[in-house]
């Protein structure tokens, strides 16, 4: 969270929380694929 507002890319999403979200979905779907192979 720090690290994208320090690069202030918050201005390019509609919603904060949504980039959040999707981020931590892609994060953790990464994760359970690695584990789960």
């Amino acid at each position: 969270d720090r690290l994208i507002s320090g690069y202030d890319l918050y201005r390019f999403f509609w919603h904060p929380a949504l980039l959040r979200l999707s981020l931590f979905a892609c994060l953790f779907g990464a994760m359970a694929l690695t584990v789960y192979r």
